[in-house]
C-alpha cells in the first residue's frame, strides 16, 4: 500500500488539530467539529501570509502561488479527517479478492447491478390482481429507496418503497414478486431476464443480514465489495481511496478535471468524485483563477448543511498522480436544464417548476442567513436526484461574509454566466452607484427570476448577438414573456419581482418566498 506524503508543521495550531482528532472519533461525515477547524485553519492561513517567491515573480503570481501551497496544505490537513491520506489501485496487490481471476472476470460485481438501477429500468407492474402499468424502476442515491416511476402517466406519482418495508421477495424468469409489510405484493415484470436478475441480486445484496452488520462496523469491509468485474474490466483493479472510495466510471468532464462516479463502503452510497489536476488549475487565467474558485468552493461547502445543497464529504490530496479528489453527494438526474440547450428545450409544467424552485428558495434563505451568496445560480447548476430532490451545486463564484464584514460596502464585480447577471453587476463599479451593504444578495434573486423563467419558456430572459448587446438589453429592455406556453398570472407575478431592475426595489429571497405562487404548493 502506498500512501501520500502530509507533511506536517510544528505548532500550537498542529497541536490543536491532534488534540481535535483525539476527542472525535472519525465519523466520516463532515462534523461540526471539523467545520469549525477548517474555518479556523483558513483564518490562520490567510494571517500567516509567509509565502514568498522569486523576485521576478509579480505580486498577481505570487498571490496565486500563496494561494495554491494554502490550499495544498489545506487537502493534507483535512483528508481522512486530518490524517495522511493513502491512494492504492489493488492491481498492485495491496488488497486480493478471496476470488480466483478466472471467477472474477466472469461475475458481475454487485455494485454494477445496483448502479444499473440508479438510472431506471423499465417494467410492467402489476398490483392488485388485475391492475396493470408500465413504470421505471429506481433505486436512491443512497440505496435506502426503490422508487416506481409511471411512464407516460400523470393520474400517478413517483412512489417511494423503503427497502425496510420489504418482506420477502423471490424471483422466477423474468419477474420478481416482492411482498411488503402490510400484506401488500407487486409483481414486477421485467422486459428482460437478466434486468431481474440484477435486481433479485441487487435486493439480495442490501436486504442481508451481512449488509446490515456492516452499517455498524466502524471498519469497512473493502474486499467483500471488490468480487467481481465492472464493465467487464476486475473490480480489484480499480483505483480506490483510504479503502473507502471506489472508483468506478467517468460520468462528466470539467474544466480542470473529470468528475466520476464513486463508491463510498462506509456511507453505503455511491457518490461523485471530482477529479481536479493540479497543474490545470495552476493554468487557469480567468477573472477569478482556478485556485481561488476551488478554494471558495471547498470553504462554503464544507460550511453549508442543507438538505438542497449538495454535500462535501471529504477532501483529498494525491501527490503522486498531482491531483485533488473532492468526494461530493451524487445527484443521478444531474443538472434540470442547460442553457446551451436554449430554444431546444421543453418548459417544465407550472405544478413540476412550482417544487423546484420552491427547493431552490429555501437552500437560497439558508445561504443567505450564513452569510453567503451563490453567484452563478443557473439551471446547470441545480441538479436533481431520483427521488425528484433538488440540490445545488458549483460554488466556485460564490462570496462569503463574515460577522465583520456585513456592514462593508460591497464592491461590485461582474461574475457568474452572463445571461443569468443581475444589471447592478453588468455595469462597471463607477457607474453602478449602488455597492451598499444590504443589496450584496440581491444578484442572487434576480438569477433565481432568471433561471425560473428559463425553466418555464425554454429559452433565455435577454438574447442578444454579442455580450455587450445581451448585458445592454438586461439593463434598459423590459422583460417580455413569450406567448407559447402559456405563464399563468402568478408565475409572471413572481418572475416579474424576482427580476426587478433596481436592487432596492427587488425583494430579498425571504420576501419572495412568501408570494403567493409559492404559497400554492406549501398549502
Amino acid at each position: 500500500m502506498q500512501s501520500c506524503p502530509s507533511p506536517r508543521t510544528t505548532g500550537d495550531f498542529e497541536t490543536k488539530l491532534n488534540e481535535l482528532d483525539e476527542i472525535e472519533p472519525p465519523d466520516y461525515e463532515v462534523s461540526s467539529v471539523r467545520r469549525k477547524k477548517f474555518q479556523s485553519y483558513l483564518e490562520e492561513s490567510f494571517e500567516r501570509n509567509t509565502v514568498s517567491g522569486p523576485v521576478h515573480l509579480s505580486s498577481t503570481e505570487l498571490e496565486e502561488q500563496k494561494n495554491f501551497l494554502m490550499l495544498s496544505s489545506l487537502f493534507h490537513k483535512l483528508s481522512f479527517s486530518g490524517k495522511a491520506s493513502d491512494f492504492s489501485s489493488t492491481a498492485n496487490g495491496a488488497i486480493t479478492s478471496s476470488e480466483t481471476p478466472q471467477d472474477v472476470s466472469t461475475k458481475t460485481c454487485s455494485l454494477e447491478k445496483m448502479a444499473r438501477f440508479l438510472f431506471g429500468v423499465e417494467l410492467n407492474l402489476k398490483y392488485k390482481i388485475l391492475l396493470k402499468r408500465k413504470v421505471k424502476l429506481l433505486l436512491d442515491e443512497g440505496l435506502e429507496n426503490l422508487l416506481l416511476e409511471p411512464c407516460n402517466d400523470e393520474k400517478h406519482g413517483t412512489r417511494i418503497i423503503s427497502l425496510e418495508n420489504i418482506f420477502y421477495f423471490q424471483q422466477k424468469q423474468n419477474c420478481v414478486t416482492v411482498s411488503l409489510k402490510g400484506e401488500e405484493k407487486l409483481s414486477l415484470s421485467f422486459l428482460k431476464p437478466e434486468d431481474a436478475s440484477y435486481f433479485y441480486h441487487s435486493l439480495l445484496r442490501l436486504l442481508s443480514q451481512n449488509y446490515k452488520t456492516e452499517l455498524d462496523q466502524d471498519e469497512p469491509r473493502l474486499a467483500e465489495w471488490l468480487t467481481g468485474n465492472w464493465k467487464n474490466k476486475p473490480l480489484v483493479q480499480k483505483r480506490f481511496l483510504n479503502h473507502d472510495i471506489i472508483l468506478l466510471q467517468k460520468i462528466g468532464q470539467g474544466t480542470f478535471g473529470k468528475v466520476k462516479l464513486a463508491f463510498s463502503v462506509r456511507r453505503r452510497k455511491f457518490v461523485a468524485v471530482k477529479k481536479i489536476y493540479k497543474e490545470k488549475l495552476l493554468k487557469s487565467y480567468q477573472t477569478k483563477t482556478g485556485v481561488e474558485k476551488l478554494l471558495t468552493e471547498c470553504q462554503v461547502m464544507m460550511k453549508l448543511r442543507h438538505p438542497n445543497i449538495l454535500k462535501l464529504y471529504e477532501l483529498y490530496d494525491d501527490s503522486k498522480l498531482n491531483c485533488f479528489y473532492l468526494v461530493m453527494e451524487y445527484a443521478c438526474r444531474g443538472p434540470i436544464m442547460r442553457l446551451q440547450d436554449n430554444r431546444n428545450v421543453e418548459p417544465l409544467k407550472e405544478d413540476i417548476l412550482r417544487r423546484i424552485i420552491f427547493q431552490v428558495i429555501q437552500a437560497l434563505c439558508y445561504m443567505h442567513s450564513q452569510g453567503i451568496t451563490h453567484n452563478d445560480l443557473k439551471p446547470d447548476n441545480i441538479l436533481m436526484c431520483n427521488d425528484h430532490s433538488v440540490k445545488i451545486g458549483d460554488f466556485g463564484e460564490s462570496s462569503y461574509f463574515s460577522k465583520s464584514e456585513k456592514s462593508k460596502d460591497w464592491p461590485t464585480r461582474l461574475q457568474g454566466t452572463p445571461a443569468m447577471c443581475a444589471p447592478e453587476l453588468c455595469l462597471t463599479s463607477d457607474k453602478c452607484p449602488l455597492t451598499n451593504f444590504q443589496y450584496r444578495y440581491a444578484p442572487d434573486v434576480w438569477s433565481l427570476g432568471a433561471t425560473t423563467f428559463f425553466l418555464a419558456t425554454g429559452r433565455l430572459p435577454f438574447e442578444g448577438q454579442n455580450l455587450f448587446e445581451i448585458y445592454e438589453f438586461i439593463c434598459v429592455k423590459p422583460l417580455v414573456f413569450p406567448q407559447r406556453p402559456r405563464l399563468s398570472s402568478n408565475l409572471q407575478s413572481f418572475i416579474r419581482q424576482a427580476m426587478t431592475k433596481e436592487p432596492p426595489a427587488r425583494p430579498t429571497i425571504f420576501e419572495l418566498q412568501e408570494h403567493p405562487w409559492l404559497q400554492t404548493y406549501t398549502n
